[in-house]
């Protein structure tokens, strides 16, 4: 409970520094910004930018997970972050 407590609070400082130096949040920027470039199409390519940064972490994801499993399975060592390992 206190680990979620302390990443919750983690969260909030690192938004509201990230808000500080961007001058507001980065996504309603961006936002305002391909509105401002492309019109009404905008919105459009806001969503898709999103939709991608989701399947490009999911991917991230995979590659941890397989990989971990992967080289826990070859070397028999389980404490090594292999998955971490191999997606630097």
């Amino acid at each position: 409970m206190v680990g979620f407590i302390i990443c919750t609070i983690l969260a909030v400082v690192v938004t509201a520094l990230m808000g500080v130096l961007w001058g507001g949040l980065k996504p309603y920027l961006e936002l305002q910004a391909h509105l401002r470039e492309l019109g009404g199409s905008g919105s459009l390519y806001f969503v898709l930018q999103i939709v991608y940064y989701f399947f490009e972490m999911f991917i991230a994801l995979m590659i941890v997970v397989f990989a971990q499993k992967a080289l826990e399975l070859l070397t028999l060592k389980k404490k090594v972050p292999w998955g971490g390992i191999i997606l630097v």
